[in-house]
């Protein structure tokens, strides 16, 4: 009976390090391949809810953290998606949505959902957090959690047909309207006392390709002095982003209209 011969050592450490180089090089392409992430964040307002949080950064950086330990590649700027997107034509992105509110008599919440350019949510989570010291340090806590609940890698769930054309469209987050997100430049006291009037605000938005709502024109009988347009243009920017238009299949830029107002 014939026995094998015994592989020599140098041999079988060859082989273990071909194979650690083959499998960190697979490894390595998946993350290549991996959708880069949008990861913002927003903070609607209202009579019913408490702002006091200014820094959210506290917020971002667990998910963050989180996002690239699982090797997704973050980016919280809009114009860098937007140039990594010009330099590779096609790549896959998400949006790494996150909204922060406390509503009155509830702990500070937050809710984290990665969703693609249709609005197809891949992951969704929210966590509520009592107080400890300031709403901001709650809402950093729960980030934690949040990003504790991550997993490895987002997966598309299965959406049936997919429309080839469409509208911008809103994703209203715990059921938070766009408009909400504008409360805080709203219910400022010059703007808050005309709209008691019944003042309207006619806004023009543009929504480019990437679903970044920028104003176009204000219009309606509601004055705003520069500031008062600076804090709105700024609120339109830092809402989250829209699912984009598409035409013929293709993400393209579009212009919307709402009014806000009549005696509210």
């Amino acid at each position: 009976m014939l026995l094998p011969k015994r592989i020599p050592a140098f041999l079988c450490q060859w082989v273990i390090c071909l194979l650690t180089s083959v499998f960190a090089l697979l490894a390595s392409e998946a993350h290549a391949q991996r959708p880069v992430v949008y990861l913002s964040v927003s903070n609607p307002a209202g009579p019913l809810l408490i702002n006091s949080t200014k820094d959210f950064s506290a917020v971002l950086a667990p998910l963050r953290q989180q996002l690239q330990s699982n090797g997704y590649r973050v980016t919280t700027e809009q114009d860098t998606l937007a140039q990594l997107l010009e330099q590779r034509a096609g790549f896959p992105f998400l949006y790494a949505d996150v909204v922060c509110y406390q509503q009155a008599g509830s702990f500070p919440t937050v809710t984290f959902a990665v969703r693609d350019s249709l609005n197809h949510v891949w992951f969704a989570a929210s966590e509520s957090t009592a107080l400890f010291g300031s709403q901001q340090g709650a809402f950093g806590g729960a980030a934690k959690r949040v990003a504790a609940k991550m997993p490895a890698t987002f997966v598309a769930k299965p959406t049936g047909i997919v429309p080839t054309d469409r509208a911008p469209q809103f994703i209203a987050y715990d059921n938070f309207q766009f408009t909400q997100y504008l409360e805080k430049v709203l219910t400022a006291a010059p703007q808050r006392q005309q709209l008691k009037r019944g003042a309207t605000l006619e806004l023009e938005l543009a929504v480019d390709e990437l679903g970044f709502a920028r104003v176009k024109a204000i219009g309606g009988q509601l004055t705003l002095d520069d500031a008062g347009r600076q804090a709105l243009e700024s609120a339109v920017r830092n809402t989250p982003p829209w699912g984009p238009a598409y035409q013929n299949g293709r993400r393209t830029t579009a212009t919307l209209q709402t009014v806000i107002g009549r005696g509210r």
